[in-house]
């Protein structure tokens, strides 16, 4: 098995109430909620791969807030899975949350990569669209250089995302500036 619990389950399903069952019967107490899956995948990772901000307000509303700021196996945090999977209203909830914030947002992991990275190196160009119209992350956030000189335009060229390069290309506070930066080894997106 993957290690998932029945807790990983209704997480991912956005099954708040049982959730809320599994701690008032005693079935999971709050270290075997904070259980990981092998992927090292806690119940709030898996609410934000699958869009599901009801279950990280839960984990709020239990106290097991640690959750929502544990980084994942790979070092990703719930912000980083959710820009990957296409998840604008898991980070809408984020960004809107008093505990976690558009700070928590704009923080990068170990390898400096912003949540803009990941949403570029998955093709995700509605989150992409929609930092840049969050007014407290916006153009800025898009133009964060990781610490190799990676912008969101190397990360999507070395991807293979099209997509993403068209529409940084397409949009103003960014365009041909972003797409010829260079990174600190000298190279560029062609």
């Amino acid at each position: 098995t993957d290690g998932s619990t029945i807790a990983h389950s209704a997480a991912k399903m956005g099954h708040v109430r049982v959730l809320r069952w599994i701690v008032e019967f005693d079935l999971i107490d709050p270290v075997l909620l904070a259980r990981t899956a092998t992927d090292r995948w806690n119940i709030a990772h898996t609410a934000a791969c699958y869009g599901k901000p009801d279950v990280l307000q839960w984990i709020i509303d239990a106290g097991q807030c640690a959750l929502l700021t544990s980084p994942a196996g790979n070092g990703w945090g719930i912000g980083d899975i959710a820009a990957s999977q296409g998840q604008t209203e898991t980070l809408r909830w984020i960004a809107d949350s008093p505990r976690l914030g558009p700070a928590f947002l704009r923080s990068t992991g170990g390898d400096d990569r912003s949540v803009a990275h990941i949403a570029a190196r998955h093709n995700q160009v509605d989150v992409l669209q929609w930092i840049l119209d969050a007014s407290q992350l916006g153009a800025l956030l898009l133009r964060h250089v990781a610490s190799d000189g990676f912008t969101i335009a190397h990360t999507a060229a070395k991807f293979n995302r099209v997509d993403v390069l068209r529409w940084i290309n397409s949009t103003p506070s960014l365009g041909v500036a972003l797409l010829k930066a260079t990174s600190t080894d000298g190279s560029t997106i062609a």
